[in-house]
């Protein structure tokens, strides 16, 4: 018969509850009755150290924060600019359980050099976007020559791990958010963390905002940048950072030169201009809708007009997904996930430490979250082929 552990009632109630994870949840995660889960947390019985890490994975923190003596203090989530309103729809289990995995990834990377020093710009007031752009170190040939939008986000994540940020794609529910950050902490860097149930244009704007946030206020942000509209009061920060994001995607002296955008602006016919939009876009390797807000940020077509055709430029509503499809149960293996999820740059970092002995391979698959064999597939597939 397996050991028990003895743990903290306390500890085990906080990391549920903090994760918003239900009694049940937690029963079925560990194979038990939900008895058996009020037991432990009332301390009547306690889990085997099997049973506490597949608890530790449900709520997404380390065994051994379930090992404590007492609650540990939990940083707040990072400022949630989803509404302008005062009330904001709660963060799911999922996302807090992702956003715990990230915290824990950003802690050990306060232990393992992977990234490059922490070298993000200062935008002095008055300041345009070109700094930023200039910062991340892509010139506008380069990018022009990009095969497609995913390739775009390979090389804006690259360059976003140059400046010491971490960049993190994870499947979230669509309807909830598009992305969000983290300020460096303990020792660790700023992370960006994307919602791979998005589009790849839609990540790759999210990605620059997000960093845009980590430029401006550097305390991080919960973001769905045009959920409310495309926020253009010079006033509100989600606006900056769209305005931010939009002039480092798509630079406005080169857009001026397009011959579409001329196009555009003289255009009267709305499916007409789309069709250019959308040429526009494919160049770029961003949305046909941040195109049109970039002709109309460089003054190229009235307020009027823009709000005019701004609707049939929005994607199509989110879908509810259902709390169960999760990319937990997509059926993808986890290791192939991986290299989505973490990027080559971190992936290789972590093999690496791994193999000089750096680092012990248990504290990589918990930060990870994956297996021993996970581990060892990706280690004989480090390209992800």
């Amino acid at each position: 018969m397996a050991e028990v552990v003895p743990v903290e009632p306390r500890v085990l109630v906080w990391a549920r509850t903090s994760a918003l994870a239900s009694v049940a949840e937690a029963a079925e995660c560990t194979g038990r009755e939900p008895q058996t889960i009020r037991d432990w947390e009332e301390g009547r019985s306690h889990p085997t150290f099997s049973q506490l890490e597949r608890l530790a994975d449900e709520y997404g923190v380390s065994v051994n924060v379930l090992l404590l003596p007492q609650p540990p203090q939990s940083p707040e989530p990072p400022p949630d600019f989803r509404s302008p309103s005062a009330s904001r729809e709660p963060i799911s289990r999922i996302t807090r359980r992702e956003l715990r995995r990230a915290r824990h990834l950003q802690a050990l990377l306060g232990e393992v050099t992977v990234l490059p020093a922490l070298a993000i710009p200062t935008l002095e007031p008055g300041a345009d976007a070109a700094s930023v752009r200039k910062a991340l170190g892509v010139p506008i040939l380069d990018q022009l020559r990009w095969r497609d939008s995913n390739h775009a986000l390979r090389e804006w994540r690259a360059a976003l791990n140059r400046l010491g940020i971490l960049v993190l794609q994870y499947g979230l529910p669509r309807e909830e958010l598009q992305g969000l950050s983290l300020p460096a902490a303990r020792g660790g860097p700023p992370v960006v963390l994307l919602n791979q149930s998005d589009a790849v244009n839609a990540r790759n704007f999210t990605m620059i905002h997000e960093f845009a946030h980590l430029v401006l206020g550097r305390e991080g942000a919960i973001c769905d940048p045009w959920r409310h509209g495309t926020r253009l009061s010079p006033t509100s920060l989600e606006a900056r950072c769209n305005q931010i994001a939009g002039a480092v995607l798509v630079p406005g002296q080169h857009l001026r030169e397009q011959r579409e955008a001329t196009l555009i602006a003289a255009e009267s016919d709305d499916e007409e201009r789309i069709k250019l939009l959308r040429t526009l876009g494919t160049r770029y390797k961003v949305s046909g809708q941040v195109i049109w807000y970039r002709v109309h940020d460089l003054g190229l077509v009235s307020g009027a007009t823009f709000h005019q055709l701004w609707p049939k430029l929005r994607p199509a509503p989110k879908v509810k997904q259902p709390a169960a499809a999760d990319e937990e149960r997509s059926g993808i293996p986890r290791w192939s996930r991986a290299h989505s999820r973490f990027g080559p740059q971190l992936l290789s970092g972590l093999l690496g430490a791994v193999e000089r002995g750096s680092i012990e391979p248990t504290r990589v698959m918990r930060a990870l979250h994956l297996g021993s064999g996970d581990l060892a597939r990706l280690q004989a597939n480090p390209g992800g082929a």
